[in-house]
């Protein structure tokens, strides 16, 4: 036991110098915090200090200055153990015999219980197609690292767009895994969900073992257009033809151009439609632009077709990421009357007679 006859002075300080009150617990800390505190002493009569933590001795850095005073610096993290611990100091003389004691208790603030999770980031899965896509995967309040893997649409993905190395971080007692995945956007992943799991390998038979975050994925790329019918458009003078442009595109289309022998002939804008054609225009269209993205029927409509329309007809459409590229081409050919200075061909199958314009 320490000999209390001796006046012997030994304080507590905190890491900013300040004595602590040891009548008072100190704190509240909440747990993982770093924390670092001074005993010291000028008697001449000590020759070492001590730390402990209820019988168990903890060793920190001892120093000696040149104005006599002696100092045990010990830095602790807080841990939910230290919720009934006191830590004591003792100044031991030269017989390493106890002089003089002093103890200090600290205070740890209650933390809810922080439950097993996992989340991506970022939050948003809108990328553009042929860009590399990095995805964050973090598991949070596991029993120990967490086992990270990454999936798409319920397959696993293949380990060499993970990281390697998963980064481990504990705060506050919490035990945090952070994984990430790399690819490239293409436009098949439209629509396509991204799932994380983590699974807390150290935790009991009673508790959550495994989380899961997904993300769909919305890639936006150029419209690709194609006109359906391969085969020539035949057509008699003054009839109505339906040239129909297949459109796939994300996000929608707000605009479709068509041309024909490589010319601009008509643009439709589904935001800012044109003026509706008059009785002696000969180009009108079929439907408008649909609001969605798929593949949907865009139609150039000729509602009496003339001679002038005879060509090569091609489309292209246009999204917020741009013009994509042009469609093949469809030709079209009409039939005329008969009018021998207008007639380029003809073409006699059994009694009828087909007159193709110039």
């Amino acid at each position: 036991m320490p000999r209390s006859e001796l006046n012997v002075d030994l304080t507590i300080k905190n890491g900013s110098g300040s004595e602590i009150d040891t009548r008072r617990p100190l704190g509240p800390y909440p747990v993982g915090t770093t924390l670092t505190i001074f005993c010291e002493t000028k008697h001449p009569v000590i020759s070492h200090l001590a730390w402990s933590r209820d019988g168990i001795e903890y060793y920190g850095t001892v120093s000696r200055f040149s104005d006599g005073l002696l100092q045990n610096e010990l830095k602790l993290t807080i841990s939910p153990a230290d919720k009934s611990s006191e830590y004591k100091c003792r100044g031991l003389n030269l017989r390493y015999d106890p002089v003089v004691e002093k103890s200090v208790r600290l205070e740890i603030r209650d933390q809810a219980q922080v439950s097993f999770s996992a989340s991506i980031l970022p939050l948003n899965g809108t990328f553009k197609a042929n860009d590399t896509v990095s995805l964050r995967c973090l598991a949070q309040g596991s029993r120990g690292p967490a086992i990270i893997t990454w999936w798409k649409d319920n397959r696993l993905m293949n380990e060499t767009n993970v990281s390697a190395t998963p980064g481990i971080t504990v705060r506050n007692g919490i035990t945090n895994t952070e994984s990430y995945l790399t690819f490239k956007a293409a436009t098949t992943d439209d629509g396509v969900t991204i799932f994380c799991r983590a699974m807390s390998a150290l935790s009991q038979m009673n508790e959550n073992a495994t989380a899961e975050a997904t993300l769909k994925l919305e890639i936006y790329y150029l419209p690709y257009a194609h006109i359906t019918r391969n085969d020539t458009i035949f057509s008699k003078e003054n009839g109505p033809i339906n040239i129909p442009c297949s459109i796939r595109a994300h996000p929608s289309v707000d605009k479709v151009r068509w041309y024909r022998n490589d010319k601009l002939i008509y643009e439709d804008k589904m935001k800012n439609p044109l003026t509706p054609p008059s009785a002696n225009d000969s180009i009108t269209t079929t439907t408008s632009i649909p609001s969605f993205s798929d593949l949907q029927t865009n139609a150039l409509r000729i509602l009496q077709v003339s001679r002038g329309d005879v060509g090569m007809y091609s489309c292209e459409a246009h999204n917020s990421a741009g013009w994509g590229p042009r469609s093949n081409q469809v030709e079209v050919k009409v039939q005329c009357r008969s009018n021998r200075e207008s007639l380029q061909k003809v073409i006699r199958s059994k009694s009828l007679v087909f007159l193709l314009c110039r």
